[in-house]
């Protein structure tokens, strides 16, 4: 009877569950950081009407490099936003491009294809097909030929990113980051895949290009998918978030923090003192180690545990001699292990030191 009662209050008209999706959660702790502009704009690609977002540089024929995001089926542009993602790379000068893919958000789906030439469909008003779509976006948007491209995709997104991935002309692909993308059946053959009558993937193993594959632990298509990656991709780094879903980087703020890092170390880029500050947040349980006890501020660190957090980020501390001490400024803390090796929050991770990164 009491599921019954609870199953019909669901069904009542107007009747709103009070449980946020991992992605609304997310956006409530998402705070831009100063510096960095996010841009929205609307392009024709094809036939198709993209919405995109985008930040960095605004004139992209200067460019010679740019980031391009393709997000999941169950999402949009904005999940980038919120990660934290896209200020990081704008505000260090890094032109970034964030589409609504083709048939979600504000982007109106590709025409179903049908037998055209590869002029025909590259052309003035020319039907762009999932292979072809992200180098005709970038080509509406200005960026000239042979600049160096690095694709990030996640689920869905991968079959949009893995096309060009295999075949960017007339740009360079210069690395791939990935949460748990999907790759077309036969990627990786020469032989079986193709892009305009021309095989989608390099022969020689110096050309493919490095890849950063990410998965959430709790993806049932973890093992599967991930050694499909790990022979796609000769230099790859395979990273694996801990109790985390599909889209392992809406576990929680912690998850969002780490991916953006990763990101950053890909590309080259260094995390920005906002997201040093947002991956340092300690809460309750935290290992981390201090110089400030017996009352004072010393040269040297000693272990210690989070015991309480205030809202003016001061910490009480259990130090490992079994000592207390009470409002130590966020200032006098640091994560356990230092200098970058790791992320702190309730679901402390090891920062890999990445062994491939983009080859720009």
């Amino acid at each position: 009877m009491y599921f019954l009662r609870i199953l019909s209050l669901v069904l009542m008209p107007g009747f709103t569950s009070a449980v946020s999706t991992p992605e609304e959660s997310l956006a409530k702790s998402y705070v831009p950081i100063e510096g960095a502009t996010i841009r929205s704009g609307n392009v024709k690609v094809g036939k198709a009407s993209i919405a995109y977002l985008a930040s960095g540089p605004t004139n992209l024929s200067k460019q010679t490099r740019a980031v391009v995001f393709c997000h999941g089926a169950a999402f949009t542009s904005r999940t980038w936003q919120i990660v934290g993602v896209l200020d990081e790379l704008g505000a260090q000068g890094y032109p970034v491009i964030a589409p609504d893919m083709p048939g979600y958000g504000a982007s109106t789906a590709l025409p179903a294809p049908r037998a055209q030439t590869l002029d025909q469909r590259t052309g003035p008003g020319g039907e762009v097909g999932r292979d072809e779509f992200l180098g005709a976006l970038l080509n509406r948007l200005g960026l000239p030929a042979r600049a160096r491209v690095v694709v990030v995709s996640a689920s869905m997104g991968g079959t949009f990113a893995a096309p060009f991935v295999a075949s960017p002309s007339p740009y360079l692909c210069d690395g791939y980051v990935t949460v748990a993308g999907l790759l077309p059946q036969h990627f990786g053959s020469p032989d079986q895949t193709r892009q305009g009558g021309k095989p989608a993937w390099r022969s020689t193993p110096q050309n493919i290009p490095p890849a950063l594959v990410i998965f959430g632990s709790e993806d049932p298509k973890l093992r599967a998918d991930r050694t499909r990656y790990e022979t796609a991709f000769p230099r790859h780094n395979v990273v694996v978030f801990d109790g985390a879903p599909h889209p392992a980087y809406l576990r929680d703020r912690a998850a969002a923090n780490l991916f953006t890092s990763l990101v950053l170390q890909f590309v080259k880029a260094r995390p920005s003192s906002a997201l040093i500050l947002r991956a340092t947040s300690f809460t309750a349980g935290s290992r981390v180690e201090t110089n400030y006890f017996r009352g004072k501020t010393h040269n040297s660190y000693v272990p210690a545990t989070i015991t309480k957090v205030f809202g003016d980020r001061t910490y009480s501390v259990a130090l490992a001699d079994g000592d207390l001490e009470n409002r130590i400024p966020q200032a006098n803390l640091r994560p356990l292990s230092f200098a970058g090796k790791r992320a702190e929050s309730d679901r402390s991770e090891t920062m890999p030191e990445l062994a491939f990164k983009a080859t720009w």
